[in-house]
């Protein structure tokens, strides 16, 4: 592998949260997909992706900012917010925050699989914030 996963990953996210399209189907490999388990959807391509978020109602504009200090495992922006990347080799997880234009707040995990040295498939799981019920409250810590 000429970079390593984590570095790949980081330029991975960082690509998608630019939309530098075009440097993201460089990242790719030929056989890319996505998988959507809530929706049930399959994306093949990268044409197919970017056709989607380019035509996303209410898709965040999302900038990422630099991050000062030794924990490289955090890039932050206004709309975007990479909480968490663990992995080795061609196994990797992105946990992240995102938010969007009408305020919702969605938490996301991303399995990133590498192939060849390049995002060879994705498993994107997303959900909108909940509030907690309260009959759990004596059995839970609030975070």
């Amino acid at each position: 592998m000429t970079a390593s996963g984590r570095e790949l990953i980081e330029h991975y996210i960082q690509a998608e949260a630019a939309r530098n399209w075009e440097l993201l189907a460089s990242m790719r490999h030929d056989d890319w997909t996505e998988t959507w388990p809530q929706t049930g959807e399959r994306i093949v391509g990268t044409g197919n992706w970017r056709s989607i978020h380019e035509n996303f109602p209410g898709y965040p504009e999302i900038k990422l900012n630099n991050v000062d200090g030794a924990d490289p495992d955090y890039v932050l922006s206004a709309a975007f917010t990479l909480v968490r990347l663990t992995g080795v080799g061609d196994a990797w997880v992105a946990q992240a925050v995102n938010r969007y234009t009408d305020g919702t707040t969605y938490r996301v995990v991303k399995l990133i699989e590498l192939r060849d040295d390049k995002v060879h498939s994705e498993t994107t799981y997303f959900s909108p914030e909940t509030d907690a019920p309260e009959w759990r409250a004596g059995w839970v810590e609030r975070v």
